[in-house]
């Protein structure tokens, strides 16, 4: 190895005697992957997760993976697997890369053991980020900068390094390490390495110790960027195929309904506290606020009002279990306030609660004792505060209807049994609408009128002896709809969700083989994409946590999914992670710099947008509100639009039967088919 590093001049690098012992920081922030939240800027990252052979594959979506030369595998990265390098020979050789005068450097490194030069990433000669004596250093070309205190604790630590051109300044574990240093940097171009620096013919310093998570950006990262992306793992070279999902993190409870939240927080609640669990989730810092409930509303239905409140109709009896309530509670996010409104007429447990054209909420089915099942359905007019009895549609419905309202007005029942029909409101008669040739246990609307539903339907009391993976569709918008089989799923599944993305795609998440609702040995980690274009489904990445009964997923204002929960007996999963959908990596986000916050139905409305003349759809996806794997209130809706100096003049939706009035997610997608982050919209008559 050579030994001559100091007889090369380099501005007079000597050896650096400090040390200090720091905690790793261990904060978790939910954030969008790095790569979608600087896709201009990541040139490069390397996660190191693919645990065997010759090639680091670049999750940066760049190309510039990297050639693994002489270092080991191990399972002990910071995220995942990582590189033992031996101080000696080993290093991951890339690509020739061009780096800006603004640029970021960033690695996870542990155990560093030698005392003089640490290579840790390099990019040509004259770009070196390395640790001398422990200290984070980056050598110019002419001249070296230490920052800060040497590491060497023998734990996980962050490296950071950046510059915007004129200054330099090192971070350390996300924080601001030793003094910013004026330095006035070009662009250079040279072979990206990790682990080891070759310059002036052959002579090298390598790393000793264990690298992960490598990344370059061609731009200077602001601390709370580097906070967010050092948290979670490097997307898999594949994410803009399949995704990626983030770190686990535990919740305060597993949570058995989740409802959005025009001020962007998510409702949560489960049975704890005799079903007055609910909490307020921030994604943005992840915190939650008590908003503990009047009544127990563990296993009611729930969905949201024209005027944005949340609206929760039934529940249980103290303790438990099987037996409804007659209360309705509704929820402003606004204040944190519940309040108790009117009574329904019957007890119900497992209802489904949908918002009608009009504004008034229909609540369909539910136990009211064990065994029976409240068959008359009821309105309720949030105006009048009060409750109406369709007793003229009194019938049999199965306990979470998969219920969906049709652009004619009436109101479609899909599921979770074969049969199905449909109710005219007015009229208060159910029309047969057919055999629907599975069960299913989730369904969507993914455009007006048509439909989607998949596998077998789960209920712990009575398990199905195995779930399958068909899939069916019917379009309602047809002069005889009928519902035909399309291409099954890849993984059979019971108890799984279905999404719809901002894109229109569908996401099925969780799940299991068998139909108990808590056999970890047969749940379904991987999750799938289906395209309603080609009817067909692709696999995506896997789950880290078995998500089975009780399991939730809710699309979140910037495009990602939140997955959470999951209990029955001694299935427990208090917690939750976040999947990032393929979208998330194919380039740039277009943005929207301003677009109204209310629209009236049939008219149209301006969205400004600096990326005009990229963008090719618009559409409107109605908030969450999913339990026990059925979304009770999610749609999606592309909308006409024509190009304007600075900006979109969109066409709103022509009336409440294509889409019921209240809170809207307004997404704008570009050629790419990567949507802007979602902006609330609320639809008024």
């Amino acid at each position: 190895m050579p030994t001559s590093r100091d007889s090369f001049d380099r501005g007079g690098r000597r050896p650096l005697a400090a040390a200090l012992i720091l905690a790793g920081l261990m904060l978790f922030l939910l954030g969008v992957p790095a790569s979608a939240q600087a896709p201009s800027g990541l040139i490069a990252a390397w996660g190191f997760d693919e645990g065997n052979g010759t090639v680091a594959g670049d999750g940066s979506g760049s190309g510039n993976a990297g050639s693994v030369s002489g270092a080991a595998w191990t399972t002990q990265g910071r995220f995942g697997n990582a590189l033992v390098f031996d101080g000696a020979t080993s290093r991951v050789t890339g690509p020739s890369i061009t780096l800006g005068p603004a640029f970021t450097l960033m690695a996870w490194v542990l155990n560093p053991t030698r005392t003089a030069y640490e290579t840790m990433i390099t990019v040509g000669e004259s770009r070196d980020f390395y640790l001398g004596s422990g200290k984070p250093t980056l050598w110019t070309g002419n001249a070296d900068f230490p920052f800060g205190g040497a590491i060497t604790d023998g734990v996980w630590h962050h490296v950071a390094v950046v510059s915007d051109g004129a200054t330099l300044l090192a971070y350390l574990d996300g924080t601001p390490w030793g003094t910013l240093r004026t330095v006035a940097l070009g662009a250079v171009s040279g072979p990206l390495q990790v682990g080891a620096w070759i310059w002036a013919g052959g002579n090298a310093d390598y790393f000793a110790g264990t690298i992960d998570e490598v990344r370059v950006y061609n731009r200077a990262l602001a601390q709370g960027e580097i906070e967010t992306v050092m948290n979670l793992p490097v997307g898999p070279s594949n994410a803009a195929v399949v995704g990626q999902w983030s770190p686990v993190v535990s919740w305060p409870i597993a949570p058995v309904h989740m409802v959005l939240q025009r001020t962007g927080t998510v409702l949560i609640f489960n049975e704890a506290n005799g079903g007055q669990s609910a909490r307020l989730w921030d994604p943005a810092t992840s915190a939650f606020t008590a908003v503990p409930t009047p009544s127990n509303i563990f296993c009611a239905g729930h969905t949201l009002l024209a005027d944005g409140r949340s609206i929760v109709i039934g529940g249980q009896v103290n303790p438990c279990c099987y037996t409804g309530i007659v209360d309705t509670n509704l929820f402003d996010a606004t204040t944190g306030a519940w309040a108790r409104v009117a009574d329904m007429a019957f007890p119900r447990w497992y209802p489904t609660a949908t918002t009608l054209p009009d504004g008034r909420i229909l609540a369909i089915s539910g136990w009211t004792v064990p065994g029976q099942l409240a068959d008359t359905p009821e309105i309720y007019d949030p105006a009048l505060n009060v409750w109406r009895s369709l007793a003229g549609a009194t019938l049999s419905n199965p306990m979470y209807s998969f219920m969906f309202v049709l652009p004619d007005g009436t109101v479609l029942n899909a599921g979770p049994d074969r049969q199905t029909r449909r109710l005219d409101v007015v009229a208060e008669s159910w029309i047969d609408t057919g055999d629907s040739l599975i069960s299913g246990h989730s369904a969507v609307m993914y455009q007006p009128g048509r439909v989607m539903k998949s596998g077998t339907h789960g209920d712990p009391d009575n398990p199905a002896p195995s779930a399958d993976p068909r899939t069916v569709v019917i379009d309602m918008t047809q002069a005889t709809p009928a519902w035909r089989e399309v291409a099954p799923m890849a993984f059979p599944r019971a108890y799984h969700n279905l999404t719809i993305l901002a894109d229109g795609t569908v996401l099925a998440t969780g799940g299991e083989r068998t139909g108990q609702g808590n056999n970890v040995g047969q749940a379904v980690y991987e999750a799938e994409l289906w395209n309603p274009a080609t009817e067909t489904w692709s696999t995506m990445a896997r789950l880290q946590r078995p998500r089975l009964y009780h399991s939730g997923a809710l699309l979140l204002p910037d495009g990602r999914v939140l997955m959470a929960g999951g209990n029955l007996g001694t299935y427990f999963e208090p917690d939750a992670e976040i999947y990032s959908p393929p979208y998330l990596f194919k380039g740039p986000r277009p943005a929207i710099t301003t677009a109204p916050t209310t629209v009236a139905y049939g008219g149209g409305f301006f969205v400004e947008t600096p990326d005009t003349a990229n963008i090719t759809g618009i559409a409107l996806v109605r908030t969450g509100a999913p339990t026990h794997g059925f979304d009770q209130n999610q749609r999606y809706l592309s909308l006409s639009f024509a190009t304007a100096p600075n900006g979109l003049d969109v066409t709103a939706p022509a009336d409440t039967r294509v889409a019921p009035p209240g809170d809207y997610l307004l997404f704008i997608l570009n050629a790419n088919g990567v949507p802007s982050v979602g902006r609330f919209l609320q639809l008024v008559p």
